[in-house]
């Protein structure tokens, strides 16, 4: 018995149909984001390429980022038997260097039956479910986007695999595969004197019964850098791209030797945290940080702090912030961010300044 499992794939040079977004904006529930083409059956073309549990890779251009709940592929099998397999799919970001695979973001397994299949929709649990970041420099097209891959292991009775023939549903992004495997991209008539082309492939956002959730917050410093006792504004957004997160919170720790000026926020409430000291006759009261109650966060929606300081000190001032939220974070990576600024004294020396007056 030959113990291998052969996969056809297939490639195309145009991308047809597929919804771009920018920036952070996300769709609602059930939203197809990436359409690599539709297809209405199986293409009869001989097997591509055989060698047993080889893995493809396949461009996958887009812009933005999304939480991936699900996603559709198409193949067919023949099998001495019909026993299922599995069917390993991973989702890459792009190499800087190279256009080729980046770092792993993703791998999700299930094991799937014999047959035709043109369109088969792989629902992903809240627990599966990942956020995939458009990265620039795809190879060949030079597009933002990333890449998802497929690699097969046939099942057989007494752990003895089965030969098994895949063809896959012909997608129409660039015209390359690359051989996971091997190391090697292919763009040119294979074995069989087929072109290679590219998977069938829908990308879905926010579809199926649960959808997790993904909050983030950036920070900005304007100006930067900043003179000594002058205003400095700090921009804090915090973004959701998942299921809508409830009793969002936001801590501001701010640096030493400032002088608290401002908070204002575009939802929610935002306090100040003070520290009271006495010593003799004099009292000094220091902001040490900001605490924001701001609510629910919708799919796509946002929500701006600013935080006006002064430095009392020439040098470096780091500021950190956090953002938490009642349900589980997909990616609580991002939930933590800090930005530092440079505090210039044009006149070479510390002039101080002590609760809302400046000398």
């Amino acid at each position: 018995m030959e113990f291998t499992i052969r996969i056809k794939i297939f490639f195309a040079a145009v991308l047809v149909g597929f919804a771009l977004h920018s920036g952070s904006v996300h769709a609602q529930a059930d939203t197809v984001y990436y359409n690599n083409i539709s297809p209405s059956s199986i293409s009869p073309a001989p097997v591509y390429s055989t060698g047993g549990t080889r893995e493809w890779a396949d461009d996958v251009p887009f812009a933005g980022s999304h939480v991936v709940s699900a996603f559709t592929f198409g193949y067919k099998s023949s099998y001495e038997t019909d026993p299922p397999f599995k069917a390993t799919f991973r989702f890459y970001g792009v190499d800087p260097v190279t256009g080729l695979l980046g770092a792993l973001v993703a791998e999700i397994s299930r094991d799937l039956p014999a047959g035709e299949h043109p369109a088969v929709t792989i629902q992903l649990d809240p627990s599966e479910q990942f956020v995939f970041t458009s990265e620039p420099g795809l190879y060949y097209s030079g597009a933002s986007g990333g890449w998802f891959s497929m690699q097969y292991e046939a099942i057989g009775t007494d752990n003895i695999p089965t030969p098994l023939y895949n063809r896959h549903a012909q997608g129409s992004s660039s015209a390359i595969m690359y051989n996971v495997t091997d190391q090697k991209v292919v763009s040119t008539l294979d074995p069989n004197g087929f072109i290679p082309r590219s998977f069938y492939l829908q990308l879905f956002e926010g579809s199926g019964t649960t959808m997790a959730t993904d909050v983030s917050i950036t920070i900005n410093d304007n100006p930067s850098p900043v003179q000594i006792n002058e205003p400095l504004t700090y921009r804090l957004v915090v973004t959701n791209i998942g299921a809508e997160a409830t009793r969002v919170t936001l801590t501001d720790t701010l640096p030493a030797d400032i002088t608290f000026e401002s908070v204002v926020t575009s939802q929610g409430t935002c306090t100040p945290t003070t520290v009271t000291k006495t010593r003799g006759n004099k009292t000094t009261v220091t902001t040490t940080d900001v605490g924001c109650t701001l609510g629910n966060l919708a799919d796509g929606a946002s929500a701006n702090v600013d935080i006006v300081i002064r430095s009392n000190v020439a040098g470096t001032l780091t500021n950190s912030a956090s953002v938490n939220l009642t349900e589980d974070d997909l990616n609580p990576n991002n939930n933590n961010v800090s930005q530092s600024t440079l505090v210039q004294d044009p006149d070479g020396g510390v002039k101080p300044c002590r609760g809302n007056k400046c000398k």
